[in-house]
């Protein structure tokens, strides 16, 4: 520390950071200035008016300062000086909302200038990566904080900087912007937790008292959301960091005081001593001890003042006549006024208010308010209870899409959300409800937005799978690449091949004489297709389409590779020459007329001056009209003419007479001037009259008529005095005359009488310097700058002229208004319009953001732009469908139970009422079900019974089935019904030497004369696989016959139907023939089974299902085998 003269040096303190914006807060504190070199720093300066300003300057890469703020800073001489909470005229740290990224990019420059010489003291340049920031991003929490010296042999200043988000930003950069929520903030699906919350949701408290305060100067107290430091005398701020100056509450009695960092030092005179110079250094009483203002004792061997009120200090010399209550102490500075230094919890001027709020905390950024002894807490928006604890979180508006929020105890919410959403907060949309993907695709629940993403079948694509991808199917064959448009595609063939789906063989390309110059092979052939302008088999020859004359009339031809050109003729433009060109397009007329454009052709309508095809040929004015009058010699010029005029006439035409009265000195002195046509006399009372025996005398301007006691006026008393024939000789010849028209209208003689005109100037209107001007029957007041109003009797707010970018000022009663021009809104015109031109379409209402616009639509109308037209603005979806706006309609998702384009007609078919597989048809009020065959009933739940009706006659067997019915006949019996008999005689049953009686179910083989013996059981069975309508030969050598009559016969086809079908079913066996071979008897059938399953015949099986024994012993003895 060094010791320097005493003179005042204020200090200018300029910061520099950009305000784009403002989303990040700034703090730099200045902590201390020390001066090493006082002479230096001084420089020529004499006086108390020495000193030095610093310059803080924050930028990126750019060399230009991005903002700026400017503090002075008061020095009590050359002095070091820590720099408490006041610095001069602003409060210490200073504050500053800027843009800029406090990063590696960012550049502190610090420069200190002489303040009287405007010399450079110092200059130092920081970077933001490890000087002057915390390096890759901002410093947000309350306890990061960066100090920082900079000094050189002349003087040294500490800064300490931090920043942290504004308010409504977030992220690490700050970049992120959303209020609402005191807690938290979600953009893009990105949560970030605000200061003092975290958790999960965000919505756990963080206790800063861990880290915050962390000094002693200061003691932590936790809140919600926050943190409170109580801090001590020496320190203030945030997190009672800042060194407070107590020199500011003059602690140091009849001593003098210095601030330092945590504490200040006092200079005690000789006769005190202490810390704070409060003790007397005298070991006994005198009378001047107390400086008679006190009552001196001796305690413990040193005196002791106890002053009187209205004075303090260890002798009582300092006059101080504040009552100061509850403990406060009062103060004075050396010539200054005494005021009261209060302790913790009490303020007012002579402490008398205790300060309620000291001890009372609110949370969820409340603000506490005292009013007399009663405190409470003023919340924010959204927080309540009587510290502002609770939060109702419906305030924020958390439930989306069309969501309720209902309040829960404590600040709790639930979401009633509808039918097709779901989740905390309705952001899940419920695809069990509706699906809003299209063409089969699969909705799936999810947290982010829109709440449900869509899986789309093949071939399907987009947001709700809406796209049809028809590329999937690889339509393009032989190497073709496809490329997928909107529910379509085109192929890109590969070389040799061609079509739509690159399906054909370019036989031009195989066969070595591929197509050129556009020309296309047509299908199945080695045949090009040449475009217009080439020919031959390869395309290869251009045509010359000049042959062909395309150019027409108007037009020469050029023939050029692959096409031609065309060169028109003036007036003719077109491919073709075809587009026939104004003709006043090309000026024909010049300046000098105005051109008339008719079909191929022009028409000049020249100026008086031209005349001509073009009006290119000058008229002679001097001939054709003698344009100069008085004597003036006409000549002609180029579109004009001009007039020499002689001595005292002038004007184009010389029609113009020249006042020579009005030159200086055209009449010598003592004379009136008169000008007369051409020329002017020079006039004394010789040579002027003065009328109605008025007096002339010569004047220095010439002769006067003195018109006095005439009743005349004028200046040769030549006309009659109206306004004054009233008055007396006595008025006239005194000079008060008065007019008759009053004193607040001027009176105006006339040839036969007078007229009264109002002068609204004569009462002094205009106020504040302001100058009268009469207008019609009315005053104007010209004001000054800073006046304005009819009578300059309002302040002129637009003296300054507030308003930028062109904007004009609009004085009003108490304020200014800007009308800004269409590019610039704002208070001051220094917003940038983004709504000009307006971006939005279909009458959408633009809104200027910050850096951009946004538009709002009419209910007609969607888009960033209002550019989309919105399907959905009627609402047309009934019965909670969901509208889906498409480019050209508008698609319903439907809830449960609705379907139609409108989600009008209920679904009875939702529950699946009909049975059996039947077909639901929706109907107006209720459903219809179409049943399949065999079955009836509102639901098709009744199977029909063909078989109640016995349909099958002759003891058959009726099978029901949905179609009908299946008669299974006996032996015998045939038909549909078995109705019909078959007749056996026909299939040449019976044996020979017998005769077959047929007769309804069976016949009879009759010999003359019959016998019945014994079975032999000599014979072998044969059995092989049976399949459906094969033949089977059933053979038995007997030398009797084998079947004797019909009964033995049928129990014989009853045991082999049944052992050929499954599950025991007794097929129906029909008989082809029988033959007889010498004792061999062969019996040609086959089986049909009702159900079409058949089995294996195994010999053990036949017989068993036989009746009969002589059954069983036919088969046991008889041989089967397929035919």
């Amino acid at each position: 520390m060094f010791t320097m003269q005493r003179i005042c040096l204020p200090l200018l303190l300029f910061f520099f950071v950009s305000k784009i914006k403002c989303n990040v807060n700034v703090f730099i504190h200045v902590d201390q200035i020390v001066v090493h070199n006082t002479t230096a720093a001084k420089g020529q300066c004499k006086g108390d008016n020495c000193g030095f300003h610093i310059k803080l300057c924050i930028r990126g890469n750019s060399a230009i300062c991005d903002e700026s703020t400017v503090a002075w800073v008061n020095m009590s001489g050359l002095q070091s000086r820590v720099i408490g909470e006041d610095i001069g005229d602003k409060m210490n740290p200073l504050q500053m909302d800027v843009n800029h990224t406090m990063g590696p990019s960012s550049v502190l420059k610090v420069s200190v200038y002489n303040n009287d010489s405007s010399a450079l003291l110092m200059e130092q340049t920081m970077n933001g990566a490890n000087q002057w920031t915390n390096g890759s991003q901002y410093i947000l929490g309350y306890d990061q904080y960066m100090t920082f010296d900079l000094h050189n042999s002349i003087l040294s200043v500490t800064l300490t900087s931090w920043f942290f988000c504004s308010d409504g930003y977030h992220g690490p950069k700050c970049s992120v912007y959303c209020r609402g929520d005191p807690h938290r903030c979600v953009v893009d699906g990105v949560q970030y937790c605000k200061n003092g919350w975290t958790g999960p949701t965000c919505e756990d408290n963080v206790n800063e008292c861990t880290h915050a305060c962390a000094n002693t100067y200061g003691k932590c107290q936790d809140t919600l959301g926050g943190f409170i430091c109580h801090c001590s005398e020496y320190a203030y701020g945030k997190q009672c960091i800042m060194d407070n100056d107590e020199c500011a509450k003059h602690p140091c009695n009849t001593g003098t005081c210095t601030n330092t960092l945590g504490r200040h030092n006092c200079s005690c005179p000789s006769d005190v001593t202490g810390e704070n110079c409060e003790e007397l250094i005298a070991t006994s009483c005198s009378s001047i001890t107390c400086s008679q203002h006190g009552a001196c004792s001796v305690k413990k061997g040193k005196a002791h003042c106890s002053c009187y009120f209205g004075y303090v200090g260890p002798d009582c010399s300092i006059e101080c006549k504040l009552d100061c209550l509850n403990g406060g102490r009062c103060v004075r500075a050396p010539h200054g006024n005494p005021k009261c230094v209060c302790p913790p919890g009490f303020l007012g001027d002579n402490c008398q208010v205790q300060d309620l709020c000291y001890s009372h905390i609110c949370h969820n950024m409340g603000t506490c308010v005292q009013k007399g002894s009663n405190v409470s807490c003023l919340c924010d928006k959204g927080s309540f209870g009587d510290q502002c604890e609770f939060y109702d979180k419906c305030y924020d508006l958390p439930c989306k899409n069309h969501g309720v929020c209902k309040k829960l105890h404590k600040g709790e919410y639930q979401c009633i959300c509808p039918h097709s959403w779901t989740g905390r907060n309705c952001e899940v949309y419920n695809c069990q409800h509706a699906s809003p993907c299209q063409n089969h695709g699969k909705c799936l629940s999810i947290q982010s937005n829109p709440g449900y993403r869509c899986v789309c079948q093949s071939s399907w694509y987009g947001n709700v799978c809406e796209l049809y991808d028809a590329c999937v199917s690889d339509p393009c064959q032989n190497g073709g690449t496809c490329l997928n448009n909107l529910n379509d595609y085109t192929c890109t063939c590969a070389k040799g091949f061609m079509g739509r789906n690159c399906e054909h063989r370019d036989l031009c390309f195989w066969n070595g004489k591929p197509c050129i110059n556009g020309g296309n092979c047509i299908v199945n052939s080695n045949i090009c297709n040449c475009s217009k302008s080439w020919v031959g088999v390869q395309c290869e020859r251009n045509v010359n389409e000049c042959l062909y004359n395309p150019c027409g009339v108007y037009g020469t031809c050029v023939d050029t590779v692959g096409g031609y050109k065309c060169s028109c003729s003036t007036y003719w433009t077109g491919k073709n020459c075809d587009v026939h060109m104004k003709s006043c397009a090309f000026n024909p007329c010049g300046d000098n007329g105005f051109c008339n454009d008719f079909d191929n052709t022009y028409l000049c309508t020249c100026n008086a001056q031209w005349t001509g095809r073009n009006c290119e040929i000058d008229v002679n004015e001097c001939t054709v009209s003698s344009p100069c009058q008085n004597g003036g010699t006409c000549s002609n010029i180029a579109g004009d003419y001009t007039c020499n005029c002689p001595r005292g006439w002038m004007g184009k035409n010389c029609e113009t007479d020249i006042n020579e009265c009005q030159v200086q000195n055209s009449c010598p002195p003592n004379t009136l001037c008169e000008n007369i046509p051409g020329s002017h006399e020079c006039l004394d009372c010789s040579t002027y009259t003065c009328y109605h025996n008025s007096q002339c005398k010569d004047d220095i301007n010439g002769p006067v008529c003195n018109c006095s006691s005439t009743g005349w006026t004028g200046r040769q008393c030549d006309t009659k005095d109206f306004c004054h024939e009233t008055c007396t000789d006595l008025e006239i010849n005194n000079g008060h005359c008065p007019s008759r028209c009053g004193r607040s209208s001027e009176c105006l003689n006339k040839q036969d009488g007078y007229s009264c005109h109002y002068d609204p100037c004569k009462s002094n209107p205009c106020q504040n310097g302001g100058s009268c001007f009469k207008g019609h029957n009315d005053f104007n007041c010209k004001c000054g700058i800073h006046w304005a109003g009819k009578a300059c009797d309002q302040v002129n707010y637009c003296a300054n002229n507030p308003c930028q970018h062109g904007g004009s000022c609009i004085n009003q009663p108490d304020r200014f208004k800007c009308s800004c021009t269409l590019e610039w809104i704002g208070t001051t015109c220094t917003e940038k319009n983004y709504c000009y031109p307006n971006p939005c379409t279909h009458n959408g209402a633009c809104t200027s953001l910050a850096n951009s616009s946004t538009c709002l639509c009419s209910t007609e109308w969607t888009g960033s732009f209002c550019e989309k037209r919105n399907y959905c603005s009627k609402n047309p979806c009934q019965n909670d469908g969901i509208c889906i706006n498409g480019p050209t309609h508008f698609t319903c998702n439907c809830t449960e139970n609705w379907i139609n384009a409108n989600c009008e007609q209920y679904d009875y078919c939702s529950s699946n009422p009909c049975k059996n597989r039947a077909t639901c048809i929706n109907k107006p009020g209720n459903f219809e079900c179409h049943c399949h065959e065999g079955f009836s009933g509102v639901t098709c739940g009744s199977a029909i019974d063909h078989c109640l009706s016995s349909p099958c006659q002759n003891n058959a067997t009726c099978t029901n089935n949905p179609y009908g019915y299946f008669c299974r006949c006996g032996s015998g019996y045939m038909g549909k019904d078995c109705t019909l008999d078959v007749d056996e005689c026909k299939l040449n049953m019976c044996p020979p030497m017998s005769t077959c009686y047929n007769y309804n179910g069976g016949f009879d083989c009759r010999w003359t004369r019959r016998s019945i013996r014994e079975a032999h059981h000599d014979g072998m069975v044969k059995v092989q696989s049976f399949t459906y309508r094969t033949k089977y030969v059933l053979t038995t050598e007997r030398k009797d016959s084998m079947i004797t009559g019909s009964v033995v016969l049928q129990s014989l086809q009853s045991a082999i139907s049944k052992a050929a079908c499954s599950n025991n079913e007794k097929g129906l066996f029909v008989p082809y023939k029988m033959e007889f071979y010498g004792g061999i008897q062969n019996l040609t059938f086959t089986i049909h089974c009702a159900k079409g399953k058949y089995q294996n015949l195994v010999v053990s099986n036949v017989g068993s299902y036989c009746d009969s024994e002589l059954c069983r012993s036919i088969i046991k003895n008889s041989e089967l085998s397929t035919l």
